[in-house]
């Protein structure tokens, strides 16, 4: 089973595979913690609309 998840030679991709994996996270992270600030809520486009 170790075979499996060994990589002797990961260099540049395996540092970047993780930046990438990492910012995944982090955005899916704060869409959960705080949706409010990254997407607008559909109440306030209808207070908007109706001003």
């Amino acid at each position: 089973m170790n075979r499996l998840f060994r990589q002797p030679d990961r260099g540049f991709m395996g540092y970047a595979a993780l930046a990438v994996f990492a910012l995944a996270y982090l955005f899916a992270m704060m869409l959960v913690l705080a949706p409010g600030q990254l997407l607008p809520t559909p109440s306030a486009a209808v207070v908007e609309t109706a001003e």
